[in-house]
């Protein structure tokens, strides 16, 4: 047989054909989790031969390391000399937001002493943060013995925030108002502390805005 085109030859006389065989092993990838990327370069593969693995991330997550038993490489692509059977996982970890707050705009309410705060939520991370809330809020005086507290109702939705990719000027960033009871006397400075919630609730997170004026 021709190995070149997978032809028969028929020899003109006694010939004697060695079958030459060679040693192979599997090279089996895999990925962690599931939904975090792909894989490709694994096979059957002869003896010594050198392959590449190359891990691509699916959308909201990035390449962290190949792993193989308790040995890890951040290479990508990474080369493989294929000495013995091998079993090789990609691992993808999942992108999550940052996300900060700070009150940027104060306005009179619809009742006596009461204030609506234009929250400003920003997210510097490099995951999206989908159908952001402030689940919660509550307001402490820090000085002076006016009464504070919050008068929305809890949630208040800010919105989905975009992913803030790398070297971005200006983040990502959605408001919401907040209404607030605060009387015009006396001067009073309060804190106000927020839990952002995101994606579902995977993503929790509280902020305390100290020093807030009326």
């Amino acid at each position: 047989m021709d190995t070149l085109n997978g032809t028969f030859i028929t020899p003109a006389g006694d010939t004697t054909v060695t079958a030459n065989f060679g040693m192979e092993y599997l090279v089996t990838t895999s990925v962690s989790p599931l939904n975090g990327g792909a894989v490709t370069g694994g096979g059957w593969y002869p003896v010594g031969w050198v392959t590449t693995l190359k891990a691509t991330a699916n959308t909201g997550f990035s390449f962290s390391a190949f792993s193989v038993g308790s040995q890890t490489s951040s290479s990508n692509p990474l080369t493989l000399t294929v000495n013995g059977p091998v079993t090789e996982v990609a691992n993808f970890k999942a992108l999550v937001p940052s996300l900060t707050a700070q009150v940027i705009a104060r306005k009179d309410g619809s009742a006596t002493n009461q204030r609506v705060w234009t929250v400003k939520v920003t997210n510097t991370g490099q995951g999206a943060a989908t159908g952001v809330q402030i689940t919660a809020a509550t307001i402490k005086a820090t000085t002076g013995t006016a009464s504070v507290g919050v008068v929305s109702t809890m949630p208040v939705t800010v919105g989905d925030i975009a992913a803030d990719p790398p070297g971005t000027a200006t983040p990502p960033s959605a408001t919401a108002d907040i209404t607030v009871s605060f009387p015009a006397t006396p001067v009073t400075l309060a804190s106000l502390t927020l839990t952002l919630s995101a994606n579902g609730g995977a993503y929790t997170t509280t902020v305390t805005l100290s020093n807030q004026v009326r």
